[in-house]
């Protein structure tokens, strides 16, 4: 498909490399893809202490199995979202999907916990999926289906996340733990080999260099800053380790930073991109839902799995993935049905909106005090909240950047998310550690990420309209007619 105009919602008609693609099928590849992605990135949640039995080793150790899969997709989501709109996103998905297997398969066979995590490194290569599916759906998908077909993908990658977690303990119990690999090894090898049959490939933006000097300075800056936060408590926020992490942080941002400034035309980051309101304030809402979304996966199944005594539920591990499955649903439905209502609403109304029904779902869950109903009910308007939120700001962004700069922006909100995760959980951490000896330790922490939803909900009102963006591009621009 050859791209005439700027945006996303710019006028496109089949090419012939075009005039095989179907986009229903387009949109069922990524659709596995983007699921497998997700059950990669929860599964081994649930399964950390048993394989800190099965591998003998101590938990320090074994946390590093989710720590470097997180470091490692939330460098390589934007960056291959940006090497994408260079060289290619199709091409890319795929070569992204064929990592993935390998990284599954090195996972499944790991004769230690030293190539386990070399494994999960490796898988994180996978985060470039979603956002290349997000641009590739613009791409292949008729304009006005688009938005649904991004909801679709959303949707999946949230609801197979949080399915990932409730299935992990019963693999294990059945299949055992290489069973975490196999099963998503299968489906990232079926979506490649469909992949390279129904999806059209377009052609890179020849002659332009990959900004991969910038990208990897980038990738410093990000790794070291995520571990930093990663081991704060362990470490200590005044430890030689985490101001060196934080220093290398500040620098390698700051090269990545200058370099783009140097060199506009083929920027990593394209600053003049960041510094329209849209985007700007787009980042700065997927920060907080972050914030919050991330870091309350992160404590929910402790505080459910803890004593009454504790101030939990004492619920089994079993129990506790049943009580949060109904998050998962109302996620998936939140993310269905959002582009559906912000035809006559509004991606902005409701972006502020769910932000707000998903901060009241927080503060439920932090006022819950062991009621089962109250925390079930609480959940899942959380759930609700932040799988229309996600969709809306994704679409939102989608239709007001360059079609240049799709995949790039699409990844660099998912990465920040991720970013806003990390720095959720170091808080969260950091209060209930503190309010352990005085009372609720979650009530604190949960209060303060509903705290953090109200302020992307503010946040959200700053959301110009979408406009689409004025790009021209050196090919002709096509329309896309054919039927989903």
């Amino acid at each position: 498909m050859t791209d005439q105009g700027a945006g996303p919602g710019a006028v496109r008609t089949p090419s012939a490399r075009d005039a095989g693609a179907r986009p229903l099928l387009v949109v069922g590849v990524l659709a596995l893809a983007v699921t497998a992605f997700g059950l990669i990135t929860s599964l081994t949640f649930p399964a950390l202490p048993h394989l800190q039995r099965e591998f003998d080793t101590d938990q320090a150790t074994i946390t590093w199995v989710v720590t470097a899969y997180l470091a490692s997709s939330a460098v390589l989501t934007p960056v291959l979202g940006r090497v994408g709109d260079v060289v290619g996103r199709e091409r890319l998905l795929i070569g992204c999907l064929v990592v993935l297997t390998a990284g599954s398969l090195l996972a499944a066979l790991a004769p230690s916990v030293e190539v386990l995590i070399l494994a999960r490194v490796v898988q994180g290569a996978g985060g470039g999926v979603l956002p290349l599916s997000y641009a590739i759906v613009r791409e292949h998908v008729p304009a006005d289906r688009g938005p649904a077909a991004v909801g679709l993908i959303s949707s999946l990658m949230g609801v197979s996340s949080a399915v990932g977690i409730v299935i992990g303990g019963p693999i294990i119990d059945s299949l055992g733990y290489e069973y975490l690999f196999w099963i998503p090894l299968a489906a990232t090898a079926i979506a490649a080999t469909v992949a390279v049959v129904v999806i059209p490939r377009r052609q890179g933006r020849t002659g332009e260099p990959v900004p991969f000097v910038a990208a990897g300075l980038f990738g410093i800056g990000m790794v070291s800053g995520l571990i930093a936060l990663n081991q704060s408590a362990r470490w200590g926020w005044l430890s030689a380790e985490v101001l060196g992490l934080l220093l290398l942080c500040v620098l390698g941002f700051a090269g990545q930073w200058a370099i783009d400034r140097r060199r506009p035309a083929t920027a990593f980051m394209d600053l003049a991109l960041l510094r329209r309101r849209a985007v700007a304030v787009g980042h700065v809402v997927g920060f907080l839902v972050g914030f919050g979304m991330y870091a309350s996966f992160a404590f929910v199944a402790p505080m459910l799995q803890a004593p009454v005594s504790g101030h939990g539920f004492g619920a089994s591990t079993s129990v506790a993935g049943l009580l949060m499955l109904p998050c998962a649903v109302a996620s998936f439905a939140g993310g269905i049905v959002a582009p559906h209502l912000a035809r006559p609403l509004g991606t902005r109304p409701l972006i502020v909106v769910a932000c707000a029904v998903a901060a009241l779902g927080m503060a439920g869950i932090a006022l819950s005090s062991g009621s089962r109903t109250t925390f079930v009910v609480s959940y899942t308007v959380l759930g609700l909240g932040l799988g229309v939120a996600i969709v809306c700001l994704t679409n939102h962004l989608l239709d007001t950047v360059p079609s240049s700069q799709l995949a790039a922006v699409a990844g660099m909100n998912a990465n920040l998310r991720v970013v806003g995760g990390a720095v959720g959980t170091a808080l969260l951490a950091a209060v209930v550690t503190a309010s352990a000896a005085s009372g609720d330790p979650y009530l604190a922490g949960f209060l303060v990420l509903a705290g953090g939803l109200v302020v992307a909900a503010l946040a959200a009102t700053g959301l110009p309209r979408p406009a689409i963006a004025s790009e021209q591009s050196d090919t002709t621009n096509d329309r896309i007619t054919l039927e989903i």
